[in-house]
C-alpha cells in the first residue's frame, strides 16, 4: 500500500477540491450515504473535554468542519489548517472572532508540542501526501486528543470491493445532478482509493506513537471514527 501520494497527484487533487467548493458539503453526504453526520456526532462527545481552549481542524477546507465543531462543543479558539488559500477563503467564515486561518500541510504544522488541547481532521487524512507524518503531526501539537474522521477502507473483501464501485462509477454520475462540471473532478476519487487506509490501520499509527486509540465504525466498517488520547 502506498504510504504517500506523488506530488502531482496531490496538487490535482486539491485544485479538484477547490473546483467543487460549491457543493462539498453535499458530496460529502453523498460519499458517505449520509453516515457522516452520525461520526461526525461522535466526534463531537470526544472533543467535549476540549469545550472552553484550542482545537486545530486540519485539512479544514472550506470550514465546514471548522463551524460543526464551533456550534457544537464552543471551543474557545478554532485554527484552521489547509494548504489551499481557496478554500481558506471561508473556513471561519460566521465565527471570525475565534477562528484563524493558516495555510500549511498536516505533515507540518506550525504549532508548538501540545499548543493545542486537540486535533482533528474531517475527511481529509485520506489526502494527505504523508499520512504517517500527518497523523503524528496531529498527535504532537494536541496535548489531549487528536479525532480522525473519515471513510476508512474496509477491512471485508467484499465490502472493499463495494466501496470501490461506489466510489469509482456511482459518484461521479451523483455528482451530475449538481452539474455536469463536477464529473471529472469527482473521477479523482477513484485513483485516490489506493491511498485509503482502513482505522485499524490509522489506530495502528497512534499505537506506535504511544497512545491507545478508539475506533468507532458506522455498520459496514467504512465511515467512523479514530480518536487517540494522550491522558
Amino acid at each position: 500500500m502506498p504510504t504517500r501520494y506523488a506530488h502531482d497527484l496531490w496538487q490535482t487533487i486539491v485544485k479538484a477540491i477547490e473546483t467543487i467548493r460549491p457543493v462539498y458539503e453535499k458530496a460529502n453526504k453523498a460519499i458517505s450515504l449520509g453516515l457522516e453526520i452520525i461520526a461526525r456526532r461522535w466526534s463531537y462527545t470526544i472533543l467535549e473535554p476540549c469545550q472552553h481552549d484550542i482545537i486545530v481542524d486540519v485539512g479544514a477546507g472550506p470550514g465546514n468542519s471548522t463551524r460543526g465543531i464551533a456550534k457544537h462543543i464552543d471551543p474557545k479558539y478554532i485554527i484552521a489548517v489547509d494548504p489551499s488559500t481557496k478554500l481558506l477563503s471561508t473556513a471561519c467564515k460566521e465565527i471570525e472572532a475565534r477562528c484563524e486561518k493558516v495555510t500549511a500541510i498536516a505533515e507540518n504544522l506550525p504549532l508548538r508540542t501540545n499548543a493545542v488541547c486537540a486535533s482533528s481532521t474531517y475527511f481529509a487524512s485520506r489526502d494527505f501526501i504523508d499520512p504517517i507524518k500527518g497523523l503524528a503531526e496531529m498527535y504532537r501539537v494536541s496535548n489531549k486528543v487528536s479525532i480522525v474522521v473519515d471513510i476508512f477502507l474496509p477491512e471485508n473483501t467484499i465490502h472493499k470491493r463495494l466501496l470501490e464501485v461506489w466510489v469509482c462509477y456511482f459518484v461521479p454520475l451523483i455528482a451530475m445532478l449538481w452539474g455536469v462540471q463536477y464529473v471529472n473532478h469527482y473521477r479523482m476519487l477513484c485513483p485516490t482509493l489506493k491511498n485509503w487506509r482502513s482505522a485499524s490501520y490509522v489506530a495502528a499509527l497512534f499505537r506506535r506513537l504511544g497512545s491507545k486509540p478508539w475506533v468507532r465504525l458506522v455498520p459496514g466498517g467504512a465511515v467512523g471514527v479514530v480518536a487517540a488520547s494522550k491522558s
